[in-house]
C-alpha cells in the first residue's frame, strides 16, 4: 500500500510489472513439471518395452564359440 498519485503512478506500474512476472514464472513452473514428468514416464515405458523384447543370444549369455 502506498499513496497513489493517480494515472501514470510509477509505483503502481512496478507492482503491476512484478505481478505479471510472478504469474509468468508460475506458468513456466507448471509447464516444466509436466514436461519432465512426461519424459520420465516415456523413458520408464520404453525401458520396460526394451527389456521385454530383448532377445537372448549366445553372445548375451557369454557363450564362447570356438572353431
Amino acid at each position: 500500500r502506498h499513496d497513489c498519485t493517480g494515472d501514470g503512478c510509477p509505483i503502481c506500474a512496478e507492482i503491476h510489472h512484478a505481478q505479471n512476472l510472478i504469474n509468468q514464472l508460475g506458468g513456466a513452473l507448471v509447464l516444466t513439471v509436466v514436461v519432465l514428468g512426461t519424459v520420465y514416464i516415456v523413458e520408464a515405458v520404453l525401458s520396460i518395452i526394451y527389456s521385454l523384447i530383448q532377445r537372448e543370444t549366445l553372445i548375451s549369455n557369454k557363450v564362447r564359440l570356438n572353431d
